[in-house]
């Protein structure tokens, strides 16, 4: 190394200088190695000037910046000026030092020969910046995330800041509000006349604390906050802008408007109640009630309709107050399922249940009424039941000027309003009803107490008339006994007073799907009787699935979710009798037939008689036909939705009779059910699926096969055995078969039942529920058994693009199983709409005639194979 100078002059004075500097002084050649170096090198970076002499400066750098000091160096060789810049510098502790450099290129000049660089340590000044930095961001920080909205507006009002938290409640962003708009353009007419008075106090040096206003967000939705604001000011006093704090309100203005409706609800109950003590007239009780609820409650207007029991199930109002203007005289509201009566007066009677309208702008069910009701200011309403002992017989409707007008207490105390005017009504009912005891008396003789439906005698009077209209005339008519299925069960497990309100119940879903000529009766007990007139089989079938879907909601009694299913019987007269008692008789047996069957509903065929020869042959000839492999299956395939594939099929059995021709199986698997040979029938599906299935995946096709099992297969103590045996000998891979099983036989003894699923899963086969929706089973009960899969009955299928409450009953279905890991396949659909309804519910799987009916194996796989493409 050249060194600095001499024993000059210059020299000495040189490294004086250098020494006492506070900082590190340092001398580089033109290659940026380090020529010399102060000794306060060793206080900046811990290393001695004689460990850096002759290294590169650039070394002790931190890595990350050794490119942009080589850059700093060449720019310092480039220029006749002090450059300046700032480094990070490695300690020899593995620390970092932040230093401020100015360097010069002396390398021409004869006594120093190099580049000057003289240094400051701001390291300290450094992480005292990061640490103002730091606090800055945390205040920042706390003023946009604190849970109430801070803002400052200039003595315009613009917003000159607003914190994040306002922001969201206002929806907002910030560059839309600061410096753009103003506050007052966000707050309601009556918030501005508020605000108005308060801000210019505010500007003249005063506080405003507490004031309540209503902000608009951006959505057009009220914001009602509690806002607080102080002036900030210069030395001069000078406003520059205010500093506001804004609490959100909305809980506590929802509390406040709880508050003032329970105590308007309590005025009308209190004012009510003294009516209700001194009404005499039925008529005059009504229209005084409307008074006082119109003059007590502040509502729009007041009405009590009563249900008609009329063709159009009218709703006729009886009394009203307030302001009605005709609105009544026009409505044609009905208590009918249909567009007029699914408003919320028809739905309430319809129903029994409450029915509130938070908003008549926008609740669908308000069509038919929206127009007049705006006219007349209607923003919401609530329709009240009005029970008798036996049935809803009206509605108590209030409406009120604003939306959002009913809250969950206020519907309580209306609702026990309600239930106080129903039973002045009944009771001044009750004083007049020695008046008709003579007509009471008659009508015990031919109408059921407890339904109020005819009763056996009417129903003999009933087929005597309409035996005498069809004889000697080409005329028929059908009578349908209906037996309440398990009704036993729920007279168990509810008690017999909650079993008779079941009752009443199914008589009025019976009621509401009778159509013209249609006439129902309670038979006794738990069995109810329908005459269809002018008979033939395609009305019976119709009638048959208006009654499942009447069926598909379950009833709710104590508190309890009911699913009732029915099994029916028809007999037709005059081919099975011209005899009351013999018609009755007979429709009773096929109604037997149809729950053997595991069907709900079968026509008399005269089967039961042991003397029936066609009976007697057909069992000695299906007995030969299940030994001697007469029997044959068709496979109708299950799709995937979502992969649109073959997931799977179920075998169905046919019968290609050698002189009958082909039987079908509704037909002999009744009679099958009845002489003991659905066991060996079962057996015989099963090994041919088995079978057929094999030899369908030696060629390629591996979707699973689903048998149907009979109860008395399920319960049979060899079925386990048999099935394992027919596993093992097919050499079938795991969930390649799977097995059909009724809701019924699931629920017949659920202790026995979970222990074969149990051991069904085990060998890995998969159990379905089918038919489900039928029996009484839930899902809460399923979800505790190794089910795999839920089969939607065909009848929910068919009803749910029909009735809201089909449609719900199978969303219901569909999301429970979901919930439950529990996959469902839709049976029996036929239409394009039927599965894009259940696409959108989710539903998994797939099976019906839109897609394919039965087909025999080869034609199965040749179908698949094309669908496929």
């Amino acid at each position: 190394m050249t060194p600095i100078a001499t024993e000059s002059d210059t020299g000495i004075a040189f490294r004086a200088l250098t020494e006492l500097a506070p900082d590190f002084v340092g001398l580089l050649d033109a290659d940026g190695r380090i020529r010399y170096v102060s000794a306060a090198v060793a206080r900046v970076l811990g290393w001695t000037p004689s460990e850096v002499v002759g290294r590169p400066f650039t070394e002790l750098l931190l890595p990350d910046d050794r490119a942009a000091g080589a850059a700093y160096f060449a720019q310092v060789l480039a220029s006749d000026a002090v450059v300046n810049a700032t480094v990070r510098f490695r300690h020899r502790d593995g620390g970092m030092r932040i230093v401020e450099a100015l360097a010069r290129n002396f390398l021409t000049e004869p006594t120093l020969g190099g580049v000057l660089v003289s240094t400051r340590d701001v390291s300290s000044h450094a992480a005292a910046e990061r640490a103002l930095r730091d606090a800055l961001a945390e205040a920042a920080d706390l003023y946009d995330q604190a849970p109430c909205g801070y803002h400052s507006v200039d003595a315009s009002g613009v917003f000159v800041r607003i914190n994040d938290t306002e922001l969201r409640w206002l929806g907002y962003t910030r560059e839309e509000l600061v410096g753009r708009r103003s506050v007052r353009e966000l707050l309601t007419p009556a918030a501005q006349q508020i605000f108005d008075r308060w801000f210019p106090v505010l500007l003249a040096g005063g506080e405003v604390h507490d004031v309540e206003l209503d902000l608009v967000r951006r959505d057009g939705t009220l914001l009602p906050v509690l806002q607080s604001a102080t002036a900030h000011r210069d030395a001069e006093g000078r406003f520059i802008m205010s500093r506001s704090t804004l609490y959100d309100i909305t809980e506590r203005r929802l509390a406040d408007r709880a508050l003032r409706r329970v105590n308007r609800a309590l005025r009308v109950l209190s004012a009510v109640n003294s009516e209700l003590v001194h009404g005499l007239e039925e008529k005059q009780l009504l229209e005084a009630v409307c008074r006082v609820i119109v003059e007590y409650g502040g509502y729009r207007m007041v009405w009590v309709g009563f249900a008609q029991q009329d063709r159009r199930r009218s709703v006729i109002p009886v009394a009203q107050a307030g302001f009605e203007q005709g609105y009544l005289e026009t409505a044609n509201i009905t208590w009918a399922d249909d567009e007029r009566g699914r408003g919320p007066t028809g739905t309430t009677i319809r129903t029994g249940e409450p029915q509130v309208n938070q908003n008549f702008l926008v609740d669908p069910r308000m069509g038919p009424w929206r127009a007049e009701a705006a006219k007349r200011g209607y923003q919401a309403s609530v329709a009240l039941p009005l029970f008798d002992a036996e049935r809803c017989f009206g509605a108590l409707t209030l409406y009120a000027a604003e939306p959002d007008a009913f809250d969950a207490e206020e519907e309580r105390l209306l609702s026990e309003l309600a239930g106080d005017l129903a039973f002045g009504i009944v009771t001044l009912r009750a004083r007049a009803e020695h008046r008709r005891t003579e007509a009471m008396v008659k009508r015990l003789a031919y109408f059921d107490t407890l339904t109020a439906l005819p009763n056996r005698t009417q129903l003999f009077q009933f087929l005597d008339a309409a035996i005498a209209g069809i004889r000697g005339q080409a005329a028929t008519f059908g009578l349908v006994t209906l037996n309440v299925d398990g009704f036993r069960d729920i007279q168990t497990g509810i008690g017999v007073r909650q079993a008779d309100d079941v009752l009443k119940k199914l008589a009025i879903r019976l009621q509401e799907v009778l159509g013209p000529g249609e006439q129902l009766a309670l038979l006794g007990g738990d069995v109810f009787a329908v005459i269809l007139r002018g008979y033939d089989e395609a009305r019976g079938t119709e009638f048959a699935a208006r009654v499942q879907r009447c069926l598909a909601a379950p009833i709710q009694q104590a508190g309890i979710p009911l699913s009732v299913q029915m099994n029916m019987g028809v007999a037709v007269a005059p081919d099975h009798g011209t005899d009351p008692a013999a018609l009755i008789l007979r429709s009773g047996i096929a109604a037997r037939q149809a729950k053997l069957a595991g069907v709900s509903y079968a026509i008399y065929g005269g089967s039961t008689d042991a003397e029936n020869p066609r009976h007697l042959a057909l069992v000695s000839e299906l007995r030969a036909a299940i030994e001697t492999g007469q029997l044959v299956l068709h496979y109708q395939p299950k799709i995937d939705i979502e992969t649109k594939r073959v997931a799977g099929m179920e075998a169905l059995v046919r019968w290609p009779h050698p002189t009958r021709g082909l039987v079908p199986p509704g037909q002999f698997i009744g009679i099958a059910e009845q002489t003991g040979l659905i066991k060996p029938l079962t057996y015989r599906v099963l090994e041919l699926a088995v079978a057929e299935a094999r030899r369908a995946r030696e060629a390629g096709f591996t979707a699973p096969v689903a048998v149907n099992v009979s109860a008395r297969n399920f319960r049979d103590p060899e079925f386990l055995t048999r099935v394992r045996a027919l596993i093992r000998d097919a050499d079938i891979l795991p969930g390649q078969l799977e097995l059909e099983i009724t809701e019924t036989a699931i629920m017949e003894d659920p202790a026995i039942t979970r222990g074969i699923l149990t051991e069904l899963d085990r060998e890995g086969v998969p159990v379905s529920i089918d038919d489900f929706g039928t029996g009484y089973s839930s899902l809460a009960y399923v979800a505790m058994l190794p089910i795999s899969t839920l089969k939607i009955d065909r009848s929910f299928v068919v009803g749910m693009l029909e009735t809201p409450r089909t449609h719900a009953v199978v969303t219901a279905m569909i999301s429970l199983a979901r919930a439950l890991g529990i996959r469902t396949v839709a049976e029996g659909v036929e239409t394009r709409a039927q599965l894009d309804a259940l696409t959108l519910l989710g539903c998994d799987e797939i099976q019906g005639y839109y897609f394919s009916p039965p087909l025999p194996i080869d034609a199965l796989r040749e179908w698949a194979a094309a669908f496929a493409q």
